[in-house]
């Protein structure tokens, strides 16, 4: 099982790809050039292999292990998206697994790429806490966790001029 959160864009987003997929240290992704596809399966006729353009609206997905879910839960900020509490508690398991359902956040905003950022340096200044939640499995990892909350901020930083184009969906 696993997570696979999108910011998707109200007008086509053109992307390239191969339709190859591999899963690997618990995240799912698109092999995006046939040099990729031929690393990861040597054997294969290169003939059969083809790079495609085509346009969705998902502007960025990134998928993530459920293994991860307890570290995520233990990076908890005060932050300024969860008008449901009355500590003010959010953390990156609600801020990426639950943006809708716990947050109210559809359409992305400052406060919950804020959120998202303080968590992501929380992560980063506590990197002996957070590996204490490394799943015994190796499924999912410390590094993981930050190198996807890193991608999705800056992916979430690229869009701040225009939010309203966009919205986030978690998948779980």
């Amino acid at each position: 099982m696993s997570l696979d959160l999108y910011i998707e864009s109200k007008t086509p987003v053109l992307h390239r790809g191969t339709g190859v997929y591999i899963r690997e240290n618990g995240e799912t992704r698109e092999l995006t050039t046939k040099q990729e596809v031929l690393t990861y399966f040597p054997d294969i006729n290169p003939e059969e292999i083809s790079e495609t353009s085509y346009e969705s609206n998902d502007y960025f997905h990134m998928n993530l292990t459920h293994n991860l879910t307890e570290m995520a839960s233990q990076c908890r900020i005060i932050g300024t998206c969860n008008e449901d509490s009355d500590s003010g508690v959010v953390t990156l398991h609600d801020l990426l697994w639950h943006p809708e359902d716990r947050l109210h956040i559809i359409t992305p905003n400052m406060d919950y790429l804020q959120d998202v950022m303080a968590c992501y340096r929380k992560l980063l200044e506590n990197p002996d806490f957070f590996k204490q939640y490394n799943p015994d499995n190796g499924w999912g990892t410390f590094e993981q966790l930050l190198k996807k909350t890193k991608l999705y901020a800056n992916a979430l930083m690229s869009v701040s001029d225009n939010f309203e184009n966009y919205t986030i969906r978690a998948d779980v």
